[in-house]
């Protein structure tokens, strides 16, 4: 968990593992033990854990396997007893787009979103596997391909960072067929984007036919490539679009989901499809963090409810994006504009 802040959910880890000895296992990014007046749940539960023979609570520093942050968001629940809140369920995967962290954009005071799936025993093993990679604290800097990513049933895991040039959601874009007759919907609902790569296939994608929808807090209106020039976002370059509607936040009650959804023609069949998990689409996300990302293929109800989310995500933001001259509402005023390539 990048920040794990909330009371109540580190007083409910605490107890499970002292008083019902459940082994609890806990990870966060090294940025959760530096603001004293949020995280003295965490370290007094830290200091409780050690106290036991099965549980214990640790960060990594930079990162795990990257050389940014350890941003990762998933629970991983071996058995649930049934109770009068929850069915009995085993193998339990959490993932998604909130921390753990109360009254923040990033935990209940913003737009988030988690996908559960219990009882498919591969992709809990292969979150396990990659906790346990995580908790080694060793640098990987193209883990993705170290552990590539990998199909369970419908759920396609992928974990990051990848730092050989390619991006996972630009080859995603390029399966996508668009026409007049053959309409598919893409919808993004996303903290951050500024992966300019990205950007312009949903411009291609607009041009052809399909009707793109983008709810944002950032995008970036400015770039700056390896040789220093700067050029065009990823705003500037989607705004105006044919076929492009964008709506934003830019506050701390935003938008904190980051989630694709694709209904229409995808890999040449009619189908739909989410992705979701913790990474934003920047390039910090995939080049330099912990992350990790599924795809859900198939699911129309899932799909459904992620699109009933954005649609009234989408319906409450403030303002819309319509031309490029308009992509300063929507740049980041906290974070670098300028973020490399």
């Amino acid at each position: 968990m990048f920040r794990l802040w909330d009371p109540g959910i580190i007083n409910a880890l605490t107890n499970a593992a002292i008083n019902r000895k459940v082994s609890v296992q806990v990870l966060v990014d090294d940025g959760n033990v530096k603001n004293s007046e949020l995280d003295q749940a965490y370290r007094t539960m830290k200091e409780r854990l050690k106290a036991t023979s099965n549980s214990r609570a640790m960060e990594c520093e930079d990162a795990c396997h990257g050389d940014g942050q350890m941003h990762n968001k998933f629970l991983l629940v071996e058995d649930v007893k049934k109770t009068d809140a929850v069915p009995a369920s085993s193998y339990v995967v959490v993932t998604g787009t909130s921390n753990m962290s109360f009254d923040t954009i990033g935990g209940t005071g913003g737009y988030n979103s988690a996908f559960t799936q219990a009882a498919n025993q591969d992709l809990f093993l292969r979150y396990s596997q990659y906790f346990a990679d995580l908790t080694r604290d060793e640098d990987d800097l193209n883990y993705y391909d170290s552990r590539p990513p990998a199909t369970y049933g419908n759920v396609k895991a992928y974990f990051y960072p990848r730092d050989d040039g390619a991006d996972p959601v630009l080859n995603t874009l390029r399966e996508v067929t668009c026409s007049p007759l053959l309409p598919t919907h893409i919808r993004i609902q996303m903290w951050s984007m500024s992966r300019t790569g990205m950007a312009d296939e949903l411009a291609k994608l607009g041009r052809e036919g399909c009707r793109i929808e983008i709810v944002a807090n950032h995008m970036s209106r400015v770039n700056v490539g390896g040789d220093g020039a700067t050029r065009a976002g990823v705003c500037p370059r989607l705004a105006g679009q044919p076929n492009v509607s964008i709506r934003g936040y830019n506050n701390e009650r935003g938008v904190h989901d980051k989630n694709l959804m694709i209904d229409g023609y995808y890999m040449e069949k009619r189908t739909k499809a989410v992705w979701t998990g913790s990474q934003n689409y920047n390039y910090t996300s995939k080049n330099s963090n912990d992350e990790n990302y599924v795809r859900i293929l198939g699911d129309e109800e899932i799909h459904d409810q992620y699109a009933d989310h954005m649609s009234r995500t989408m319906a409450k933001a403030p303002f819309a994006v319509s031309a490029p001259a308009e992509c300063v509402r929507i740049e980041p005023k906290d974070l670098n504009p300028a973020e490399p390539e």
